[in-house]
C-alpha cells in the first residue's frame, strides 16, 4: 500500500524547485536540496518502502539479528528509520526555503535544520547512483532490497562524520619546501612530497651550495563563507588563533560571504569575526574570489576595516626581517582566464633583488596559466579541498580531484601551488569525507636573489 508520504513527496519536491527558481536562487544554492527531494522520493518509492513493507530483515546472520532484536517484535526499528527519513525530507524542504532569506541562522536553525538537511541531502544525492546500479545488476536477487538499504546506511554514517567535519576544524602545521631553480616539468602534477619534513631535510643537504635557506610563517584564510556552518563566534576564534600563532603573513584568498549573509547583519558579523586581524596590520593581504563579486562593496569594506591590503591584479613589495618579498594578487577571472592570468603576471614585474614571489589566486584552475619562468609560489583555495572524498578513511581521493586541483601541492615548470582545503565551505550541503583546514605554513625556500648570484 502506498503511504501518504509517497503520495505527497513528488508534488512537494516539484513545488520546492519552482519556488526556488521564482526566488531567483542560483542552482548551487538550492539545487542540492531540491534535487535531493526528487532523488529521495524515487529511492523511497522504489527501494525502501517495498523493503519495509516486505517486513524482511537485513541480510545478516539470524543469531546476530536475535541479539539485536531487529526481527519479529523489533519491527519498531522500521518506524524509527521511517521517521528519520521523513524528518530529513521535511528539513531539506524548509532549508531550500530558508536560503532565499538573507539572514544569519541561529544555533537552533543550524542544529535542527541545516545539519539534518545536509545529512539527508548528501546521502540522497550520493547514494542514488550506487543503489540504482546495484538494483539493475541484482534485480532478481532476494537480498537486493536489503543491500540497497545497507548502502544507504553506509552513506548515512559517512554523512554523520561529514557533519562534524563541517562544524569543527582542527589546527595543523604544514612544512612546505620551495626551490625556484627546480624544474618540475611542463605538465601540472600533484606533488605532496613537498609537504614532508624528511624530504625537506634531504633537499636542504642536497642544496648546501647555497648560502642558506630562508623560513617564513604564513596563515591562509580562504573560503570562510560566513553563514550556515560558519558562525561569527567560530570564525572569530579562528582569527584569534591566527593572531596568537603570530605568522609573518596572513593571506586571505577570497569568498567571505554566502547567500544568507547578504545583509547588514552579515556585514556586521563578518567585521566582528575578522576584528582580531586588526592586530596584524601590515601583515594581511587579500585577493577576491568569485562569491566576493556578489557583495563586492561589502567585501572591500570589511577588508579595509581590518587594514588588509587588497591586491587586484596588482603587487606590493614588503620586508620580513632582511627578506624582500613580492606579493601579487590576481583577480578572479570569469572569462579569458589564460590570457588575463599571463598578462597580469607579466605586468607585475618581479625586481632583481626580490627573495620570494608569492601569488594570491583564488581559483587553482588558473595556476597552469602562470608563465613558465615566473618562479613563484601560489596560494589558492576555491575547491574546499575537493569537498567530497575519502580523506576521512585515509585515502587521498576526492571527487573534484578527478578534474581539477583539489588540495595540497601542485607543481608545473618552476612554479608551485598550495591549494588550501578551505576555512569554511559553500555549495554542497556538508563536507563529505574532506575536512576543512586551519594550518600554519612553515615555508622553507631558497632566495631567488641567491640563485641569480650563483
Amino acid at each position: 500500500m502506498i503511504s501518504i508520504f509517497s503520495t505527497l513527496a513528488l508534488p512537494i519536491s516539484i513545488f520546492a524547485i519552482v519556488r526556488a527558481r521564482k526566488k531567483r536562487l542560483r542552482l548551487y544554492e538550492h539545487g542540492y536540496y531540491t534535487l535531493a527531494l526528487l532523488f529521495s522520493t524515487f529511492e523511497y518509492n522504489f527501494y525502501f518502502e517495498p523493503f519495509f513493507e516486505s517486513q524482511k530483515c537485513l541480510w545478516i546472520p539470524t543469531k546476530f539479528l536475535t541479539k539485536l532484536d531487529i526481527c519479529g517484535s523489533g519491527i519498531r526499528w522500521i518506524f524509527w528509520v521511517h521517521s528519520l527519513f521523513i524528518f530529513g525530507f521535511i528539513s531539506s524542504f524548509f532549508q531550500s526555503f530558508s536560503l532565499s532569506k538573507s539572514k544569519m541562522p541561529s544555533k537552533m536553525t543550524v542544529f535542527f535544520l541545516s545539519i539534518p538537511s545536509g545529512i539527508f541531502s548528501s546521502v540522497s544525492l550520493l547514494s542514488f547512483l550506487p543503489i540504482l546500479v546495484f538494483r539493475v545488476l541484482f534485480i532478481k536477487s532476494i537480498q537486493s532490497k536489503s543491500f540497497s538499504f545497507i548502502i544507504a546506511i553506509v552513506f548515512f554514517i559517512a554523512a554523520l562524520i561529514g557533519s562534524f567535519q563541517s562544524l569543527f576544524t582542527s589546527e595543523s602545521v604544514v612544512d612546505l619546501f620551495f626551490d625556484p631553480t627546480q624544474f618540475f616539468g611542463n605538465k601540472t602534477k600533484k606533488a605532496n612530497q613537498f609537504l614532508q619534513q624528511n624530504f625537506i631535510q634531504k633537499m636542504r643537504k642536497k642544496s648546501n651550495a647555497f648560502k642558506n635557506w630562508k623560513d617564513i610563517k604564513i596563515i591562509q584564510i580562504t573560503d570562510p563563507h560566513l553563514g550556515l556552518f560558519m558562525s561569527v563566534p567560530r570564525l572569530k576564534k579562528i582569527c584569534e588563533r591566527t593572531v596568537e600563532r603570530n605568522p609573518d603573513l596572513v593571506l586571505i584568498t577570497g569568498d567571505l560571504f554566502t547567500k544568507v549573509t547578504k545583509s547588514t547583519e552579515g556585514v556586521i558579523g563578518m567585521k566582528t569575526a575578522f576584528s582580531p586581524l586588526k592586530k596584524m596590520k601590515g601583515k594581511v593581504f587579500a585577493c577576491f574570489g568569485n562569491h566576493d563579486y556578489e557583495m563586492i562593496q561589502e567585501t572591500v569594506e570589511v577588508l579595509n576595516e581590518i587594514g588588509a591590503q587588497i591586491l587586484k591584479d596588482s603587487s606590493v613589495n614588503i620586508k620580513i626581517s632582511s627578506l624582500k618579498i613580492q606579493i601579487v594578487g590576481l583577480d578572479f577571472y570569469f572569462r579569458n582566464r589564460e590570457q588575463q592570468t599571463q598578462q597580469n603576471c607579466i605586468q607585475n614585474v618581479c625586481e632583481e633583488d626580490v627573495d620570494l614571489r608569492i601569488i594570491l589566486l583564488h581559483n587553482p584552475q588558473d595556476f597552469p596559466f602562470i608563465p613558465n619562468e615566473d618562479k613563484s609560489i601560489t596560494f589558492s583555495g576555491h575547491t574546499h579541498g575537493g569537498h567530497i572524498g575519502l580523506n576521512f578513511i585515509g585515502l587521498p581521493f576526492t571527487l573534484l580531484g578527478l578534474g581539477t586541483l583539489d588540495q595540497g601541492v601542485f607543481v608545473r615548470n618552476h612554479n608551485l601551488c598550495y591549494v588550501h582545503k578551505g576555512t569554511g565551505f559553500y555549495g554542497f550541503p556538508i563536507r563529505y569525507g574532506v575536512s576543512g583546514e586551519q594550518s600554519l605554513v612553515n615555508l622553507h625556500f631558497i632566495s631567488r636573489k641567491e640563485t641569480k648570484e650563483k
